[in-house]
């Protein structure tokens, strides 16, 4: 009994010091751990995708909320009339401005001289679109106008993506009031 146990630590001593001799391979638990745990990862990388949709509507809502409100501001402190307008095919915004004292005949120019107001860009999966303004709908390439008096018509404005859509809707004062994301009707 004891060659067989000296047999056996040779042989354990022997696999120890040169592995390539030794037949180890995978067993049937270690794979199944390492399966369970993809399929775990697999599926919460599935769950962020969906809520990092909506969390990214959520913080391009609170930057463009953040933008018109100081648009609005800038109308009232300059005195010149603000605008803003999707980029073409909802990719983004850009703001306008026409100040209060031009002539009948001047038209929007972009506002270039404002970092706050500079032209953004959406990130891919998201599109904005006006709705409407002093209950009228809007074309896709409206400006809303926001006025130096403060005093504006209600606006609505819509970010969309595939999954999500949210509103932005102002009051008479100006004030701008986000919904919450919703599942969309229809892809943008």
């Amino acid at each position: 009994m004891s060659e067989r146990r000296i047999s056996a630590n040779a042989e354990w001593a022997e696999r120890k010091q040169n592995p390539s001799n030794s037949n180890h391979g995978f067993t049937l638990i270690e794979i199944l751990i390492v399966l369970v745990i993809l399929a775990v990862v697999a599926g919460l990388i599935t769950l962020s995708i969906h809520s990092d949709e909506r969390g990214a509507m959520q913080r391009e809502a609170q930057r463009l909320t953040g933008a018109l409100e100081y648009a609005a501001d800038r109308a009232r402190f300059r005195h010149e009339i603000v605008g803003i307008s999707a980029l073409p095919e909802g990719r983004g915004w850009r703001f306008w401005m026409i100040p209060e004292d031009a002539d009948k005949n001047v038209s929007w120019r972009a506002v270039t001289d404002d970092d706050p107001l500079a032209a953004h860009r959406l990130p891919d999966n998201l599109f904005l679109r006006p709705l409407h303004y002093a209950g009228q709908p809007l074309a896709a390439d409206a400006i809303v106008p926001l006025l130096p008096s403060g005093r504006s018509e209600p606006y609505a404005l819509e970010l969309r993506s595939a999954a999500w859509s949210l509103q932005l809707n102002s009051d008479p004062l100006g004030r701008i009031f986000a919904t919450q994301p919703e599942p969309s009707e229809a892809a943008p």
